[in-house]
Parts: structure tokens; C-alpha cells; sequence
């Protein structure tokens, strides 16, 4: 299992290019997308995100995950926003010395409400296994182990280490449905040398889905 949605978006939030906001499509027959946490909420958890930025898009055309390595649908009725807490880095001094660790780890969430529950059952099962029969992977998965949390009706959450074995990437994802609604947080480290928090990262996502449900 090559879990492609997993690898592709945890090493896009690595691409600078990133940075610059994405450009929302229009959402005149969406509904109005979830919240996602304020950067001051989120640096309760998360103390060393003082001073950083929050960067929320709107994704208001989303698509089923992959199946049989073919373009998903996108999904009538469903909208949904996501938040990158970052470094601000165009007023940093000196961007080449930051060091995204596990200690400090950059973090973001997702929030996507669908048209009924299940619906949104339909897509945490497909965004699990989309891609697993494609031979091509987006990502060098080096180790994955299980997440074990309790939040909303279904849940799945991993660990994940990419890219070389001796600086790899490392990055918690955890997925919560509850009701029509799903959210989705990741906390990563770009050093290699220690993972983020598996309770903090726990903490993130049972605030994300208390903002999410308000």
C-alpha cells in the first residue's frame, strides 16, 4: 500500500512554493466550509508557532480520492478549508536557519463537510486506500506504524517516515469523521532527527474537530 493522498500532501507541505496562497474556485452552490483553528488557538498546543502565520484556502471543488489510478469526481454539495501554520517567511531575517523539528514541527489542518455521513464515510474509507493498486508512488515511504486515538465516529491515523533513511522526513496524520464532516491534521519534522508529538499532534486534531463542529 503506497497510501499516494497521505505521501503527496505531507511532501507538498514541504514545497516552498506552497507558500503563496492557492486561488479558490468559485462556491456559489457549496455550502459554508467548517472553521479550522485560529493560529492563537492552535499556539496553545503549540507555543513555538508564536509569531508564525496562518495561510486557510478554501477548497471548494473536492474530488473522490483516487480509484483504479483514475481522477476522482468531484463531489457535489461537498466545501471544505485548510490551514498551514507556518513562518512567516518573508518579514524573517535569516529563513535559511530555521529548523523545522519535532519539537517544532510545522503543522496544518483540514476541515470538509459533505453532503451526508455517508458520503463523508465514503471518502475517509477511499482517501485510506486511494492509489494502493497504481505501481507508480508519489512518495518513498520508509516506515508507517499506527496512530491509536478516539475522536468522532471513525477515525485512522499514522506515522510516517519519507525520503532517506538517514534524514527522512517524519510526520503524524490523523483523520476524524464525525457526522457529514471530516478533518484531517498533520504535524511533521523536516530534520529527521526526532518525530513531532503523537499526543500534541492528538491534542490538534480534538481541537480542529471541536472548531470544525461550531
Amino acid at each position: 500500500m503506497t497510501h499516494r493522498w497521505l505521501t503527496r500532501a505531507l511532501v507538498a507541505v514541504a514545497v516552498p512554493a506552497l507558500l503563496v496562497p492557492a486561488v479558490a474556485s468559485s462556491a456559489t452552490a457549496a455550502p459554508k466550509p467548517p472553521a479550522v483553528p485560529s493560529l492563537d488557538a492552535v499556539v496553545k498546543i503549540y507555543p513555538h508557532l508564536d509569531g508564525w502565520s496562518a495561510d486557510v484556502t478554501r477548497d471548494s471543488k473536492i474530488r473522490m480520492p483516487e480509484k483504479s489510478c483514475e481522477r476522482g469526481d468531484v463531489i457535489k454539495g461537498a466545501t471544505g478549508r485548510e490551514a498551514m501554520y507556518m513562518p512567516d517567511f518573508e518579514h524573517m531575517e535569516d529563513a535559511d536557519d530555521l529548523e523545522i523539528t519535532g519539537q517544532e514541527p510545522m503543522v496544518s489542518v483540514m476541515a470538509q463537510v459533505f453532503p451526508s455521513a455517508r458520503v463523508a464515510s465514503q471518502y475517509l474509507g477511499a482517501v485510506l486506500t486511494e492509489g494502493e493498486d497504481c505501481e507508480e508512488a508519489e512518495g518513498d515511504v520508509v516506515q508507517m506504524k499506527k496512530i491509536r486515538f478516539k475522536l468522532g465516529s471513525e477515525r485512522w491515523g499514522f506515522q510516517m517516515r519519507m525520503g532517506s533513511k538517514k534524514e527522512p522526513l517524519i510526520a503524524n496524520a490523523l483523520f476524524i469523521r464525525a457526522g457529514a464532516k471530516v478533518v484531517g491534521v498533520t504535524s511533521m519534522s523536516l530534520t529527521g532527527k526526532t518525530a513531532p508529538s503523537i499526543p500534541k499532534t492528538i491534542a490538534l486534531a480534538r481541537l480542529a474537530l471541536k472548531t470544525a463542529r461550531s
